[in-house]
């Protein structure tokens, strides 16, 4: 699973976890998640279904999507 963040140049990637991911790298991917989701970001998978945790089980690419700020 990729997790992606939406910037001006298209998708940032955040962080990549496969099958094969040490603890390491699913623990780096887990706080990036919690990282984006604590600046008020929004998950979603690919297939439009709206994340609020991280889990390895994810079988599908992750794109964080910015908070609207009004003015």
């Amino acid at each position: 699973m990729k997790i992606e963040v939406m910037s001006r140049s298209g998708h940032d990637l955040l962080a990549e976890v496969t099958r094969d991911s040490t603890a390491a790298e699913l623990a780096f991917a887990g706080n990036r998640f919690s990282e984006f989701k604590a600046k008020g970001y929004l998950a979603f998978t690919r297939k439009g279904v709206r994340l609020d945790r991280f889990s390895p089980e994810i079988d599908d690419d992750v794109v964080f999507i910015a908070p609207l700020v009004g003015g």
